[in-house]
């Protein structure tokens, strides 16, 4: 059972049934498969490290009071949304005057939800505020140390399905690092879309 649990599979593109069960159960546990670097090269350049940095931004030294929903207050989104998407292009396509609320903005509510999760931001006497070991990772760091834990919370303890209508597939997320070892193979060649699902 043991040689045939650690021999590779066609099916798994080369990685045992052993490795395959390690990469879905144990993705940030697994360091003789993968390892995760604690901060990223200078200057990184994601959507969700560009929203949680205008949320830092938004929640200062002082907090930010949450609206009565506990949510982001409507401006904070509105202006989120400027920085993030560019004034030419809310002028152009109105998608400022859509934001009514956090939810309106669902880029920034994920984003939110995530840093939560992550422990870098949390409410505290009525307010959000930035951790303490948030401060200290801005403060070390920049926004390259906040990268990998957003990366871990999102895959690890963020529902995929969250607001889009469709049950809960578990596996998807769950299989996220395989996703990205079949890119890492195969990712320079264009495959349809089913060969990653």
């Amino acid at each position: 059972m043991r040689q045939r649990n650690q021999a590779s599979l066609d099916d798994f593109q080369g990685l045992s049934p052993e490795r395959m069960h390690r990469i879905l159960a144990f993705p940030f546990d697994s360091p003789e498969l993968v390892t995760y670097e604690p901060l990223v090269g200078p200057d990184p350049s994601a959507p969700i490290l560009t929203l949680f940095g205008l949320l830092a931004e938004a929640i200062g030294e002082n907090g930010l009071k949450p609206t009565a929903t506990g949510n982001l207050p409507r401006n904070v989104c509105r202006e989120a949304a400027s920085a993030y998407w560019g004034d030419e292009s809310i002028r152009e396509e109105g998608r400022i005057v859509h934001i009514g609320k956090e939810e309106d903005f669902s880029h920034l509510h994920v984003t939110r939800l995530v840093a939560g999760l992550s422990g870098l931001i949390r409410k505290s006497r009525g307010r959000f505020i930035l951790s303490r070991e948030c401060r200290t990772l801005l403060a070390d760091h920049g926004l390259c140390g906040i990268y990998p834990r957003l990366l871990r919370s999102y895959a690890r303890d963020f529902n995929w399905a969250y607001r889009d209508g469709y049950p809960d597939l578990e596996f998807i997320r769950r299989s996220f690092l395989f996703t990205l070892y079949l890119l890492h193979l195969h990712g320079g060649d264009w495959q349809p879309q089913v060969y990653y699902d």
